[in-house]
Protein backbone atom coordinates (compact mmCIF):
# COMPACT_ATOMS: atom_id res chain seq x y z
CA UNK A 1 0.00 0.00 0.00
CA UNK A 2 2.80 2.43 0.98
CA UNK A 3 4.70 1.66 -2.24
CA UNK A 4 1.61 2.45 -4.30
CA UNK A 5 1.23 5.83 -2.55
CA UNK A 6 4.89 6.69 -3.17
CA UNK A 7 4.58 5.72 -6.84
CA UNK A 8 1.52 7.95 -7.21
CA UNK A 9 3.32 10.92 -5.64
CA UNK A 10 6.29 10.45 -7.98
CA UNK A 11 4.05 10.39 -11.01
CA UNK A 12 2.47 13.67 -9.93
CA UNK A 13 5.63 15.64 -9.13
CA UNK A 14 8.25 14.17 -11.45
CA UNK A 15 7.56 16.38 -14.51
CA UNK A 16 8.64 19.44 -12.52
CA UNK A 17 12.14 18.10 -12.02
CA UNK A 18 13.10 16.66 -15.42
CA UNK A 19 15.68 18.84 -17.22
CA UNK A 20 13.80 22.11 -17.00
CA UNK A 21 10.73 20.58 -18.62
CA UNK A 22 8.19 22.48 -16.55
CA UNK A 23 6.85 23.98 -19.79
CA UNK A 24 5.30 20.58 -20.50
CA UNK A 25 2.74 21.18 -17.78
CA UNK A 26 1.09 23.83 -19.93
CA UNK A 27 2.12 22.51 -23.33
CA UNK A 28 0.74 18.99 -23.04
CA UNK A 29 -2.10 17.17 -21.40
CA UNK A 30 -2.17 13.62 -20.17
CA UNK A 31 -0.61 11.37 -22.86
CA UNK A 32 -3.22 9.84 -25.09
CA UNK A 33 -3.23 6.90 -27.46
CA UNK A 34 -3.02 8.02 -31.09
CA UNK A 35 -2.45 5.64 -33.98
CA UNK A 36 0.18 4.92 -35.20
CA UNK A 37 2.02 6.39 -32.21
CA UNK A 38 1.70 4.36 -29.03
CA UNK A 39 1.81 7.33 -26.66
CA UNK A 40 2.87 10.92 -26.99
CA UNK A 41 1.97 14.51 -26.14
CA UNK A 42 -1.55 15.63 -26.95
CA UNK A 43 -1.25 18.56 -29.37
CA UNK A 44 -3.59 21.01 -31.08
CA UNK A 45 -1.77 20.68 -34.41
CA UNK A 46 -3.61 18.71 -37.07
CA UNK A 47 -0.38 17.12 -38.26
CA UNK A 48 3.11 16.58 -36.82
CA UNK A 49 6.23 14.47 -37.29
CA UNK A 50 9.48 14.05 -35.37
CA UNK A 51 12.40 12.27 -37.04
CA UNK A 52 15.61 11.05 -35.42
CA UNK A 53 18.16 12.20 -37.99
CA UNK A 54 20.80 9.75 -36.78
CA UNK A 55 18.74 6.60 -37.17
CA UNK A 56 16.18 7.98 -39.70
CA UNK A 57 13.53 6.58 -37.36
CA UNK A 58 10.19 8.35 -36.99
CA UNK A 59 9.69 8.93 -33.27
CA UNK A 60 6.30 10.64 -33.40
CA UNK A 61 3.69 11.19 -36.06
CA UNK A 62 0.15 12.48 -36.19
CA UNK A 63 -1.58 12.53 -39.58
CA UNK A 64 1.82 12.67 -41.32
CA UNK A 65 0.36 12.42 -44.83
CA UNK A 66 -2.43 14.98 -44.35
CA UNK A 67 -2.21 17.59 -47.13
CA UNK A 68 -2.36 21.13 -45.70
CA UNK A 69 -1.45 24.69 -46.70
CA UNK A 70 1.98 25.54 -45.30
CA UNK A 71 2.07 29.35 -45.58
CA UNK A 72 5.57 30.88 -45.28
CA UNK A 73 7.35 27.54 -44.89
CA UNK A 74 7.06 27.81 -48.69
CA UNK A 75 9.93 30.32 -48.55
CA UNK A 76 12.39 27.49 -47.85
CA UNK A 77 11.66 26.03 -51.28
CA UNK A 78 12.02 29.48 -52.85
CA UNK A 79 15.38 29.96 -51.17
CA UNK A 80 16.67 26.60 -52.41
CA UNK A 81 15.51 27.31 -55.95
CA UNK A 82 17.22 30.71 -55.89
CA UNK A 83 20.47 29.17 -54.65
CA UNK A 84 20.29 26.42 -57.28
CA UNK A 85 19.69 28.67 -60.28
CA UNK A 86 21.90 31.70 -59.86
CA UNK A 87 25.52 32.65 -60.30
CA UNK A 88 25.13 34.86 -57.27
CA UNK A 89 26.75 38.26 -56.91
CA UNK A 90 25.80 38.86 -53.28
CA UNK A 91 26.91 42.49 -53.35
CA UNK A 92 24.85 43.48 -56.40
CA UNK A 93 22.13 46.03 -55.66
CA UNK A 94 18.63 45.18 -56.96
CA UNK A 95 15.92 47.78 -57.49
CA UNK A 96 12.68 47.19 -55.60
CA UNK A 97 9.69 47.41 -57.94
CA UNK A 98 6.03 48.02 -57.31
CA UNK A 99 5.09 44.60 -58.68
CA UNK A 100 7.15 42.93 -55.94
CA UNK A 101 4.31 43.81 -53.55
CA UNK A 102 1.57 42.49 -55.82
CA UNK A 103 0.69 39.20 -54.15
CA UNK A 104 -1.41 36.35 -55.51
CA UNK A 105 -4.95 36.57 -54.14
CA UNK A 106 -6.76 33.52 -55.47
CA UNK A 107 -7.60 30.83 -52.88
CA UNK A 108 -8.98 27.35 -53.57
CA UNK A 109 -10.22 26.98 -49.99
CA UNK A 110 -12.21 30.16 -49.38
CA UNK A 111 -13.78 32.98 -51.36
CA UNK A 112 -11.76 35.46 -49.33
CA UNK A 113 -8.71 36.86 -51.07
CA UNK A 114 -5.65 38.29 -49.35
CA UNK A 115 -6.88 41.89 -49.32
CA UNK A 116 -10.45 41.18 -48.23
CA UNK A 117 -9.34 38.87 -45.43
CA UNK A 118 -7.55 41.73 -43.70
CA UNK A 119 -4.28 39.79 -43.81
CA UNK A 120 -1.41 42.26 -44.04
CA UNK A 121 1.51 40.56 -45.75
CA UNK A 122 4.83 41.20 -44.05
CA UNK A 123 7.13 43.13 -46.34
CA UNK A 124 9.97 45.61 -46.39
CA UNK A 125 8.32 49.04 -46.20
CA UNK A 126 10.38 50.86 -48.79
CA UNK A 127 9.30 52.80 -51.86
CA UNK A 128 9.86 51.38 -55.34
CA UNK A 129 13.15 52.61 -56.75
CA UNK A 130 15.22 51.89 -53.68
CA UNK A 131 17.94 49.29 -54.14
CA UNK A 132 18.93 46.48 -51.77
CA UNK A 133 21.93 44.14 -51.98
CA UNK A 134 21.18 40.56 -53.02
CA UNK A 135 22.71 39.31 -49.77
CA UNK A 136 20.31 41.47 -47.77
CA UNK A 137 17.29 40.56 -49.89
CA UNK A 138 17.96 36.88 -49.27
CA UNK A 139 18.72 37.12 -45.55
CA UNK A 140 15.98 39.61 -44.61
CA UNK A 141 13.45 37.80 -46.81
CA UNK A 142 14.02 34.54 -44.94
CA UNK A 143 14.74 35.80 -41.43
CA UNK A 144 11.93 38.34 -41.31
CA UNK A 145 9.67 36.42 -43.71
CA UNK A 146 9.32 39.55 -45.88
CA UNK A 147 7.15 38.66 -48.82
CA UNK A 148 8.13 41.39 -51.28
CA UNK A 149 11.82 40.49 -50.86
CA UNK A 150 11.08 36.84 -51.62
CA UNK A 151 9.25 38.02 -54.73
CA UNK A 152 12.43 39.89 -55.69
CA UNK A 153 14.40 36.66 -55.35
CA UNK A 154 11.96 34.91 -57.67
CA UNK A 155 12.13 37.80 -60.16
CA UNK A 156 15.94 37.78 -60.44
CA UNK A 157 16.30 33.99 -60.55
CA UNK A 158 17.49 32.53 -63.84
CA UNK A 159 14.66 30.51 -65.39
CA UNK A 160 15.73 28.02 -68.06
CA UNK A 161 13.45 26.87 -70.90
CA UNK A 162 10.94 29.69 -70.34
CA UNK A 163 9.80 28.15 -67.06
CA UNK A 164 8.32 30.29 -64.32
CA UNK A 165 9.51 30.28 -60.73
CA UNK A 166 6.68 28.03 -59.51
CA UNK A 167 7.72 25.43 -62.11
CA UNK A 168 11.21 25.41 -60.63
CA UNK A 169 9.77 25.12 -57.13
CA UNK A 170 7.74 22.05 -58.08
CA UNK A 171 10.74 20.50 -59.82
CA UNK A 172 12.79 21.02 -56.68
CA UNK A 173 10.07 19.43 -54.55
CA UNK A 174 9.97 16.43 -56.87
CA UNK A 175 13.76 16.08 -56.73
CA UNK A 176 13.57 16.00 -52.92
CA UNK A 177 10.89 13.31 -52.96
CA UNK A 178 8.15 15.69 -51.78
CA UNK A 179 5.52 13.80 -53.72
CA UNK A 180 2.50 15.23 -51.90
CA UNK A 181 3.45 18.88 -52.27
CA UNK A 182 2.56 21.63 -54.73
CA UNK A 183 3.70 25.24 -55.05
CA UNK A 184 1.77 28.03 -56.72
CA UNK A 185 3.88 31.09 -55.83
CA UNK A 186 7.07 31.82 -53.86
CA UNK A 187 5.93 33.61 -50.69
CA UNK A 188 3.42 31.24 -49.09
CA UNK A 189 0.67 33.86 -49.05
CA UNK A 190 -1.50 31.63 -51.22
CA UNK A 191 -3.02 28.52 -49.60
CA UNK A 192 -2.53 26.85 -52.97
CA UNK A 193 0.96 26.08 -51.65
CA UNK A 194 0.45 22.81 -49.83
CA UNK A 195 2.47 19.93 -48.42
CA UNK A 196 2.52 17.28 -45.69
CA UNK A 197 4.49 16.91 -42.49
CA UNK A 198 6.35 13.94 -43.97
CA UNK A 199 7.35 15.97 -47.03
CA UNK A 200 8.47 18.92 -44.92
CA UNK A 201 10.91 16.71 -43.03
CA UNK A 202 12.67 16.24 -46.38
CA UNK A 203 12.59 20.00 -46.97
CA UNK A 204 14.11 21.06 -43.65
CA UNK A 205 16.84 18.43 -44.03
CA UNK A 206 17.77 19.85 -47.43
CA UNK A 207 17.59 23.43 -46.17
CA UNK A 208 19.90 22.74 -43.23
CA UNK A 209 22.37 20.88 -45.44
CA UNK A 210 22.88 24.07 -47.48
CA UNK A 211 25.58 25.98 -45.60
CA UNK A 212 24.40 29.44 -46.64
CA UNK A 213 20.72 28.84 -45.95
CA UNK A 214 21.53 27.15 -42.64
CA UNK A 215 23.52 30.21 -41.53
CA UNK A 216 20.60 32.44 -42.50
CA UNK A 217 18.08 30.38 -40.54
CA UNK A 218 20.29 30.54 -37.46
CA UNK A 219 20.25 34.34 -37.25
CA UNK A 220 18.00 35.87 -34.58
CA UNK A 221 18.15 39.30 -36.23
CA UNK A 222 19.60 40.99 -39.26
CA UNK A 223 20.50 44.59 -40.09
CA UNK A 224 20.89 46.06 -43.58
CA UNK A 225 20.41 49.16 -45.74
CA UNK A 226 18.25 50.21 -48.66
CA UNK A 227 19.78 52.76 -51.05
CA UNK A 228 17.96 55.65 -52.74
CA UNK A 229 18.80 56.98 -56.21
CA UNK A 230 20.34 60.13 -54.68
CA UNK A 231 22.74 58.08 -52.60
CA UNK A 232 20.93 58.38 -49.27
CA UNK A 233 20.04 55.23 -47.41
CA UNK A 234 17.52 53.76 -45.01
CA UNK A 235 18.58 51.36 -42.27
CA UNK A 236 16.51 48.34 -41.28
CA UNK A 237 16.64 45.56 -38.72
CA UNK A 238 14.46 42.46 -38.89
CA UNK A 239 13.98 39.82 -36.21
CA UNK A 240 13.53 36.12 -36.84
CA UNK A 241 10.01 34.75 -36.70
CA UNK A 242 11.51 31.56 -35.21
CA UNK A 243 11.14 32.06 -31.46
CA UNK A 244 12.81 28.74 -30.63
CA UNK A 245 16.33 29.78 -31.64
CA UNK A 246 18.79 29.60 -28.74
CA UNK A 247 16.26 28.23 -26.27
CA UNK A 248 17.13 25.40 -23.88
CA UNK A 249 15.62 22.89 -26.31
CA UNK A 250 18.46 23.92 -28.69
CA UNK A 251 16.74 24.48 -32.00
CA UNK A 252 19.41 25.08 -34.64
CA UNK A 253 17.21 26.54 -37.38
CA UNK A 254 13.65 26.57 -38.63
CA UNK A 255 10.84 28.40 -40.40
CA UNK A 256 7.38 29.52 -39.35
CA UNK A 257 4.20 30.00 -41.34
CA UNK A 258 0.71 31.35 -40.82
CA UNK A 259 -2.44 31.90 -42.88
CA UNK A 260 -6.07 31.70 -41.87
CA UNK A 261 -6.23 28.52 -43.96
CA UNK A 262 -2.99 26.97 -42.69
CA UNK A 263 -3.16 27.75 -38.99
CA UNK A 264 0.15 28.16 -37.18
CA UNK A 265 3.00 26.09 -38.62
CA UNK A 266 6.62 25.38 -37.78
CA UNK A 267 9.42 23.23 -39.16
CA UNK A 268 12.85 23.04 -37.58
CA UNK A 269 15.81 21.07 -36.32
CA UNK A 270 16.98 20.57 -32.75
CA UNK A 271 20.12 19.21 -31.16
CA UNK A 272 18.69 18.55 -27.71
CA UNK A 273 20.71 16.42 -25.30
CA UNK A 274 22.96 15.35 -28.21
CA UNK A 275 19.96 14.09 -30.21
CA UNK A 276 19.58 15.32 -33.80
CA UNK A 277 15.87 15.74 -34.40
CA UNK A 278 13.72 17.27 -37.13
CA UNK A 279 10.21 18.37 -36.18
CA UNK A 280 7.18 19.58 -38.12
CA UNK A 281 4.02 21.06 -36.59
CA UNK A 282 1.17 22.03 -38.94
CA UNK A 283 -2.09 23.83 -38.25
CA UNK A 284 -1.69 24.47 -34.52
CA UNK A 285 -4.28 26.63 -32.79
CA UNK A 286 -2.03 29.58 -31.94
CA UNK A 287 1.51 30.88 -32.35
CA UNK A 288 2.32 29.89 -28.77
CA UNK A 289 0.88 26.41 -29.34
CA UNK A 290 3.09 25.70 -32.35
CA UNK A 291 6.25 26.59 -30.42
CA UNK A 292 5.23 24.85 -27.20
CA UNK A 293 4.17 21.76 -29.09
CA UNK A 294 7.41 21.68 -31.08
CA UNK A 295 9.35 21.88 -27.80
CA UNK A 296 7.18 19.22 -26.18
CA UNK A 297 7.62 16.85 -29.12
CA UNK A 298 11.39 17.29 -29.12
CA UNK A 299 11.65 16.75 -25.36
CA UNK A 300 9.36 13.69 -25.47
CA UNK A 301 11.13 12.21 -28.51
CA UNK A 302 14.59 12.64 -27.00
CA UNK A 303 13.39 10.73 -23.95
CA UNK A 304 12.08 7.94 -26.16
CA UNK A 305 15.58 7.52 -27.61
CA UNK A 306 17.04 7.34 -24.09
CA UNK A 307 14.48 4.76 -23.03
CA UNK A 308 15.12 2.67 -26.13
CA UNK A 309 18.85 2.72 -25.43
CA UNK A 310 18.23 1.50 -21.89
CA UNK A 311 16.02 -1.40 -22.98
Amino acid sequence: MISQVIATILLIVSPYFVNGAGFLINATNTPEKEFPVSYGPKITAKSAVVLDLNSEKVLYEKNPHLVLPIASITKLVSALVFLDNNNIDWEKKIEIKEKDSEFKKESPYTSIDVIESGLQPKQLRVAPGYKVKVRDIFNAGLIGSLNNLVNVLSRITSKPDNKNFADLMNEKAKDLGMNNSFFFEPTGLSPKNYSTAKDLILLIKEAMENSYLKKTLQREEYSFNAYARNGSLLSFKVESTDKLLNTFINFTGGKTGYLDESGYCFVGMSRFENKNLAVVVLNADSSQDRFQEAKSLVWWSANQIDKANLD
